[in-house]
């Protein structure tokens, strides 16, 4: 017999790591749109997906990104870039406004609604065919 939290931490791990996944392709997409020179590391970092999803019980779960740490830092005008235009600047959403857009909309509202009837019985003849 699966218990009802097994279940839950099915259902959470899948939601944070399909929502880690796109958090990486959006990320991607805006390197790669508006970069013409770019590192090999920087690559690197967005293309090995790493991340990690972590339930530490029933009722926590952590997803960890492991980024460059200027990767956090390309997106914030400094007094040295005046030559780019704040238009550009708006386009290399790369860090907060594209995890934080991801987690508190797609990610949240499928954390608190998400979880249904048909999708618990879905996860379950999952786990129980894994068995």
């Amino acid at each position: 017999m699966i218990s009802e939290g097994a279940i839950k931490t099915k259902y959470v791990r899948d939601v944070l790591e399909r929502d880690a996944a796109r958090i990486n392709k959006v990320q991607a997409g805006v390197i790669k749109e508006n970069f013409k020179v770019v590192t090999g590391k920087l690559w690197r970092s967005i293309y090995r997906r790493d991340f990690d999803v972590v339930i530490a019980d029933d009722n926590m779960a952590f997803l960890q990104f492991n980024y460059l740490r200027y990767l956090r830092f390309l997106d914030i005008k400094n007094r040295r870039d005046r030559t780019t235009k704040m238009g550009v600047r708006r386009k290399l959403a790369l860090y907060n406004r594209v995890i934080w857009g991801v987690l508190y909309h797609p990610t949240l509202r499928d954390l608190r609604f998400g979880l249904t009837k048909e999708i618990k019985e879905q996860i379950r003849a999952e786990l129980e065919k894994a068995i």
